[in-house]
């Protein structure tokens, strides 16, 4: 018996802790195998973490120097190219759904760059407790308020574990029916039933292909009293056997009906694939089945799970962009001197577009469409593509041999004649107070465009 006091950090810690740890390795084995064998479910864990994490997050500083902009947001994304951040955040993310928990330890990369930190993503398979120790939960050291103090991973060789500090590393689990416990460990629970399933169908596709055959005795020749023929008969493939007299082959009929081995794959990837809200269409990489209308209803459930996911998973990145921006600033030269006078300057990230409209017309309506009732800004569009608006638009500039400001100017009367031209029969277009552009319009042109 244990007495867990009345604290009720410390009861759902113990809660947590009594949890079976058995039931809890156990999923983590099972998933880890699934993972090795199961390409649907790597399907699953793949299109989690791609969808999830896009490229690599692209950070936009949100300074009134354009210059320390432009310096950080390059250097960002050239450093993740270089020392392969974007594959090690993904990796964190898969790691985290297929183990329920992960870190990305820094270290030192042999590289040519000049921030030459990088990242070891590590799962829940790693973690080993140090002997007996009260406040070491299967490798994850607690505080009193049940947040996590420190893993203890065991490194190949070495003989006990080594422990890592919260504030020096980078984690990330997320709860989806038990803490720390794999994201899809519901659907283990139905695998050992599937597999069944799975062998029935396998060996009755291996008899479809042997064409197995029986021998048929005549009852004219043959009686159960007499000239009974016992034991197998022998046949070389692709000879035309000699039977003995009244006997015959006749081939057994083991045929599989083609829907049942259909409904076992969608069962394999759909019960997965729900754990984590992804539609089963998009686990099997097949619309064969749906037209755009129903495939746009299953997908738009997924955007917004991706996007609270994002969401979620929007803290390690930021840890990362701050140990990568301290690391900057103090290189000579790496950043521009004025950046050391902001050492948490405000940031938010864009993501990669999740799903665009196959017909690149409707695509260009809808972003006018957005940008002249203000829903999108020049920043999020250009960022979809791993661009920074800004830039692209001093580049446009230079080529067209104007300033940003006449720039501007195009934009806002393209603007207007597209606004009155979509002007209802009703309303007055030789008006020039409505022709004009309104100055919220401006200030929020300019604001999207820094």
């Amino acid at each position: 018996r244990y007495n867990a006091g009345s604290d009720p950090f410390v009861i759902n810690r113990n809660i947590n802790r009594l949890n079976m740890p058995v039931i809890r390795r156990t999923l983590i084995n099972c998933s880890l195998e699934e993972d090795e064998q199961n390409p649907y479910y790597t399907g699953v864990l793949n299109t989690l973490s791609n969808h999830c994490c896009g490229s690599i997050p692209i950070p936009i500083v949100l300074l009134e120097e354009d210059t320390i902009c432009d310096a950080v947001e390059d250097r960002f994304q050239e450093w993740g190219v270089e020392n392969e951040v974007g594959s090690a955040i993904r990796d964190l993310r898969r790691t985290a759904a297929r183990s329920g928990i992960a870190v990305a330890i820094p270290y030192k990369m042999k590289t040519n760059h000049p921030i030459k930190l990088g990242f070891q993503v590590i799962g829940a398979e790693y973690f080993q407790s140090p002997g007996y120790n009260p406040e070491v939960y299967e490798g994850i050291e607690y505080w009193p308020n049940n947040d996590i103090k420190a893993v203890w991973i065991q490194e190949e060789g070495k003989l006990e574990p080594t422990r890592y500090k919260e504030e020096d590393i980078i984690v990330f689990t997320r709860k989806r029916v038990h803490k720390h416990w794999p994201e899809c460990a519901s659907a283990f629970n139905t695998y050992p039933s599937i597999r069944r399933y799975m062998t029935n169908i396998l060996k009755s596709a291996e008899n479809q292909t042997s064409i197995p055959m029986a021998l048929e005795l005549d009852p004219a020749y043959y009686t159960p009293f007499t000239n009974d023929l016992r034991g197998k008969f022998e046949y070389e493939p692709g000879f035309i056997p000699t039977l003995p007299p009244g006997a015959k082959l006749t081939g057994l009929n083991f045929a599989q009906v083609a829907d049942d081995r259909s409904k076992f794959v969608d069962l394999m990837v759909g019960t997965a694939a729900r754990c984590i809200d992804m539609p089963t269409i998009l686990a099997l990489s097949d619309s064969s089945d749906s037209n755009m209308a129903t495939a746009h209803i299953d997908l738009q459930p997924w955007a917004y799970a991706v996007k609270i996911d994002r969401f979620d998973y929007e803290k390690p990145i930021r840890k990362i962009f701050w140990m990568w921006y301290n690391m900057a600033t103090m290189w000579p030269g790496y950043l521009p001197r004025a950046a050391m006078k902001y050492p948490r300057p405000p940031i938010i990230f864009h993501y990669n577009v999740l799903f665009e409209h196959p017909d690149p017309v409707k695509r260009a309506n809808a972003r006018e469409a957005d940008l002249l009732s203000g829903a999108s800004t020049l920043t999020r569009i250009y960022s979809q593509d791993g661009l920074t608006a800004r830039r692209e638009i001093k580049k446009e500039c230079k080529l067209l041999g104007i300033t940003p400001e006449q720039y501007f100017k195009l934009l806002l009367a393209s603007r207007s004649k597209t606004s009155a031209s979509n002007q209802t029969p009703g309303e007055n277009q030789n008006d020039p107070q409505q022709q004009r552009p309104s100055k919220t319009g401006v200030r929020r042109l300019q604001r999207g465009a820094s």
